[in-house]
């Protein structure tokens, strides 16, 4: 692009990506008419900095075309003075916006397969947490007693003989309270 006149010179490509007559004159108003109004501030924003700073203009922005379509062009454009003096701009875009689509796919894919393995996660540890502990009380029940005493067990083999204690407790007539009091009482009676 001419920075003193605002012309811009199109290959077929990028006229194509634009979907702009392949004979028209361009001007830079024009290509910023197709910006998206999303990205129009920013892009600017930034080509402005390069043209200021005579460096390169590095951007990923969005287009909408004339029939509506949006598409998203990365531009590689570095700032350069010709023989006569006449600033310019000279690069190239690319349509990327399948790349986009396919990152974006990828990475909410990626987040919900996440998400899944949490909610799996979690239902495990709630799986195995009720499997070791009664549900009435929430205290250990006999599974978690057996796996304690296994692994008591299995840390003591070739150690010195050591004892290990169980204290059982029986509730006399608890039957009589169910059949009395209701099983509402029976389960206050072992909470």
């Amino acid at each position: 692009g001419n920075l003193t006149t605002g012309e811009l010179l199109w290959d077929d490509r990028i006229r194509e990506i634009f979907d702009v007559d392949p004979n028209a004159a361009l001007t830079s108003a024009d290509w910023e008419r197709a910006l998206h109004p999303d990205d129009a501030s920013k892009t600017l924003q930034a080509l402005a900095e390069a043209v200021a700073s005579r460096g390169t203009f590095r951007g990923r922005y969005r287009i909408m075309r004339p029939n509506g379509d949006i598409r998203t062009v990365a531009s590689d454009a570095v700032f350069f003075e010709d023989a006569d003096g006449t600033l310019k701009f000279i690069g190239a875009n690319a349509d990327v916006t399948d790349e986009v689509a396919l990152s974006e796919s990828l990475r909410a894919a990626n987040v919900l397969a996440e998400a899944r393995n949490a909610e799996l996660e979690a239902a495990k540890a709630r799986i195995e947490s009720q499997s070791l502990h009664d549900a009435l009380t929430g205290l250990p029940n006999r599974r978690y007693l057996d796996e304690i005493v296994a692994a008591f067990a299995e840390r003591r083999q070739g150690a010195a003989h050591q004892g290990l204690a169980v204290l059982h407790i029986d509730l006399d007539r608890f039957k009589q309270i169910n059949d009395t009091l209701g099983h509402t009482a029976g389960d206050a009676v072992l909470r």
